[in-house]
C-alpha cells in the first residue's frame, strides 16, 4: 500500500511528527472508490455517535431483508420505522436510485431530505447528509444469508458510512452458545427477555422454522431447526408427483379455515386438504409438545426458586430486571401467525382427542424482533458521555469532522481504530467520492487545518449555509487541540522508548550473566511502538528451567504458514481500560472468505480473530503474561 501524503496548508501552526507504526495497511489507496468494509462489531468502537439523529439495523434472512429506522441515543435506539426487501437484483448498482428502490419514502424524507425526494441523485443525498451534525451513517447487519455482506455495502458504495456486523455474544452469552449458532436466533432471544422476561423461548416462523430458549439467568440453552412451511410444501412438489402449492395459495386455504371456523378435516377426502392436515399437524404436534415442554420447567424452576419482586425502572434509562413467570412463547417471523393458529389448536386444524384442558399456550406475537434487538443492544453498550475517559471523549469528539484530505478530497471521520497506546490510534476516514483512508494524529491535524480554511467544495451549493459554516469551526477547534495533545502523545513515546533502552541494557547484562529471562527483542520493539509496558518482570526463583517453547515466531508469515500449530496459545486484550486473558481454541479454514481463528476468554466470552488480530493480541499476551494467572510457559 502506498502511504498518501499530507495535503498542503496554508496555516503555521505547528505539526508534530508522530511515529508511525509500521504497518502498511494503515492507508489504503486513494486512487479507487470502495465498497464499504464490512466490520465486526468491537466495543465501544461501534457504538453510535451521542450526537447521531438515527441509525439502521437490517436482518438479512433466506428470503427477505428486515429493515427498520431506529431513533438515537436520547430515544434508547428505538426502532420507530419498518420495512422489508428483497436481496438485489443482479447488477443493480449502489447509486440514488437504487437505494431509493430499498428504502421508503419515510425513511429517505429523514435521511435524504427534501432535496432528495425532489432529485433522486447520489449528490443530492451526499449533500444532505454531510451538512448533518454526525455526517455519516452507522448501519448494523444481523447476518445470516452471506448474500447480505456482498449486497449491503454495494448498496452503500457511495454513502458516508460505517456498516457494522454484530455478533452472536453482542447479545446473549452462556456456557452452551456453540460457533455458528445463527445470530439472528441469538438477537431474537434478547429481545423476548427484554419484552417478556427470562427465562425465555423463541420460534422464529421463517424460511427454516427454528425454537431457541434461555434459563431463568439469561444464558443461552439451545434450540432446534426444521424446514419452515414454505419449504415443507415444495419438498412435496420437488420430491413426488403431487403439484406444488405456493405461499398465496396455502394462505388462501389458511383464511378460510379462519373465517369460516371450519378446521381441515383429520381425514379430508381430497389431496390438496390431505397435503395441507398433514403438514399443519406435524407442525402443531411438535410446536405444542415444545411449548408444553418449556411452560412446565419454567413453572418447576419458580416453584423452586421464587422470582424476587420486580422493581419499577425509576427512569426511563433505568433497565430492571424481568422474569417470564407466565411463560410467555414468543413467536416471531413470516410464519407466525399461523403457527400461533397451529400451537392453540384453533381454527386451522381439530384440536387433540386427548388434549389437555388446562394447558392454555401463553403466545406473545411479536414482528421485527430482531431490529429492536440491535435497539436494545445499542443501548445496552452506548457510554455516556459523562461516563467516558478524558482520552475516550476525546476520541468520541473526533467522529464525524469533515476533513480535506490528498487530492482536495473531502470526507468525513467515521470510526477510530483504539490501540493501547493513544499515540498508535488511527482513524478511519470516509472520502465523499468512495476511497477510505487510515490516519494518525499528524495526518489529522493537517486534514483539519485544510478543511477549516477552505469547507466543502464549489459542488455544494450550500457553501454558506449556518451547518456548513459549524462544521468548519468544529475542524478548527479540534486541530487547536491536537496543537495541544500531540506533544503530550509525543513524550510518552518518548517514555517508552527510554523504557526500551532499560530493558536492552537489563537484557544485555541479563544475557551475560547466562540468564534467558526478560522480555524477547519483539516485545522490547513493541514498547517502543507505544504499547504499555509491562507490570513487571517476573521474580526468578530457584524453580527448574522450563523447556524452550515451541511455539512459532509471532508474525503473519508463520501464522499463515502453519496457522493450527497457534492453537491453544494465549492471548491478552483490552476492552476500553480492562485486560482480559484468552485461548485460541480453534481454527476455521474457509475457501470463499477469511480464515478465522477462535478464541475463548477466561470470563466465558469468545470472538473470532483474523490474522492481524492474531499478530496483535499474541505479541499483547508476551507483554502482559506475568499477570496471567493460568500462564504456563
Amino acid at each position: 500500500m502506498v502511504k498518501a501524503a499530507a495535503a498542503n496548508t496554508t496555516t503555521n501552526a505547528e505539526v508534530i511528527s508522530i511515529a508511525s507504526d509500521g504497518d502498511d495497511d494503515d492507508i489504503l489507496e486513494l486512487n479507487e472508490p470502495e465498497v464499504p468494509r464490512i466490520e465486526d462489531s468491537t466495543w465501544p468502537d461501534a457504538n453510535p455517535h451521542l450526537e447521531a439523529s438515527n441509525v439502521i439495523s437490517v436482518v438479512c434472512g433466506n428470503s427477505r431483508y428486515h429493515w427498520a429506522l431506529h431513533q438515537g441515543y436520547e430515544d434508547d435506539y428505538y426502532p420507530t420505522l419498518f420495512w422489508k426487501t428483497t436481496p438485489m437484483e443482479p447488477g443493480e448498482e449502489g447509486e440514488g436510485q437504487t437505494l431509493a428502490k430499498y428504502l421508503p419514502a419515510k425513511a429517505f424524507e429523514i435521511i435524504g431530505g427534501t432535496e432528495f425526494q425532489e432529485e433522486q441523485t447520489l449528490e443530492n443525498l451526499v449533500e444532505h447528509i454531510t451538512k448533518q451534525r454526525v455526517p455519516y451513517f452507522q448501519i448494523y447487519m444481523v447476518v445470516t444469508n452471506k448474500e447480505g455482506l456482498k449486497e449491503i455495502p454495494q448498496l452503500f458504495s457511495r454513502i458516508p458510512c460505517r456498516i457494522i456486523r454484530l455478533q452472536a455474544k453482542d447479545f446473549i452469552s452462556g456456557d452452551r452458545m456453540y460457533n455458528k449458532v445463527g445470530v439472528d436466533r441469538c438477537a431474537n432471544l434478547t429481545a423476548a427477555m427484554h419484552y417478556y422476561g427470562k427465562p425465555a423461548m423463541v420460534i422464529d416462523g421463517g424460511t427454516a422454522m427454528t425454537w431457541t430458549s434461555t434459563d431463568a439467568q439469561g444464558d443461552f440453552v439451545g434450540g432446534g431447526i426444521s424446514p419452515g412451511v414454505g419449504i415443507r410444501f415444495r419438498s412435496l412438489s420437488d420430491n413426488t408427483a403431487l403439484n406444488f402449492m405456493d405461499h398465496n395459495v396455502v394462505m388462501k386455504r389458511v383464511t378460510e379455515c379462519r373465517e369460516n371456523q371450519s378446521p381441515l378435516d383429520t381425514m379430508p377426502n381430497n389431496t390438496n386438504d390431505a397435503i395441507y392436515v398433514g403438514i399443519f399437524r406435524e407442525i402443531a404436534v411438535s410446536l405444542r409438545s415444545l411449548v408444553k415442554e418449556f411452560s412446565k420447567q419454567t413453572k418447576d424452576y419458580f416453584l423452586q426458586n421464587p422470582a424476587p419482586v420486580e422493581e419499577e425502572a425509576k427512569t426511563d434509562k433505568e433497565s430492571v430486571e424481568t422474569f417470564n413467570k407466565d411463560c410467555n412463547v414468543v413467536i416471531t417471523g413470516g410464519d407466525m401467525d399461523i403457527l400461533q393458529d397451529l400451537i392453540s389448536e384453533t381454527n386451522i386444524i381439530r384440536k387433540e382427542i386427548d388434549n389437555d384442558p388446562s394447558f392454555v399456550p401463553k403466545i406473545q406475537k411479536h414482528k421485527n424482533l430482531g431490529n429492536h434487538a440491535v435497539g436494545i443492544v445499542l443501548r445496552n453498550f452506548q457510554v455516556p458521555k459523562n461516563a467516558m475517559s478524558a482520552l475516550e471523549t476525546f476520541r468520541h469528539d473526533m467522529l464525524g469532522l469533515r476533513v480535506v484530505g490528498p487530492g482536495s478530497r473531502r470526507g468525513t471521520i467515521c470510526n477510530v481504530r483504539r490501540n493501547n497506546a493513544a499515540a498508535t490510534d488511527r482513524f478511519r476516514i470516509k472520502y465523499d467520492d468512495g476511497p477510505v483512508e487510515l490516519a494518525g494524529y499528524e495526518e489529522l491535524h493537517s486534514y483539519l487545518l485544510e478543511f477549516s480554511a477552505y469547507g466543502e467544495d464549489s459542488s455544494f451549493s450550500d457553501l454558506d449555509s449556518a451547518a456548513r459554516q459549524e462544521h468548519r469551526k468544529r475542524s478548527q477547534a479540534m486541530a487547536n487541540q491536537l496543537v495541544e495533545l500531540i506533544p503530550a502523545l509525543k513524550e510518552k513515546l518518548a517514555k517508552n522508548k527510554r523504557a526500551l533502552e532499560e530493558q536492552e541494557k537489563e537484557q544485555a547484562s541479563k544475557k551475560a550473566r547466562g540468564d534467558t529471562g526478560g522480555h524477547s527483542q519483539d516485545q522490547l520493539q513493541a514498547i517502543a511502538m507505544g504499547l504499555p509496558k509491562p507490570a513487571g518482570a517476573a521474580k526468578k526463583t530457584a524453580t527448574p528451567k522450563k523447556k524452550a517453547s515451541s511455539f512459532p515466531t509471532i508474525n503473519k508469515t508463520n501464522i499463515a504458514a502453519n496457522p493450527k500449530s497457534f492453537l491453544q496459545r494465549r492471548v491478552a486484550k483490552y476492552f476500553g481500560d480492562d485486560l482480559f486473558f484468552g485461548t485460541v481454541d480453534d481454527y476455521k479454514d474457509s475457501d470463499d472468505e477469511d480464515n478465522y481463528w477462535h478464541i475463548t476468554y477466561d470470563d466465558g466470552d469468545s470472538e473470532d480473530y483474523d490474522i492481524g488480530d492474531m499478530v496483535n493480541h499474541l505479541k499483547e499476551y508476551d507483554l502482559q503474561k506475568n499477570q496471567d494467572e493460568h500462564n504456563n510457559s
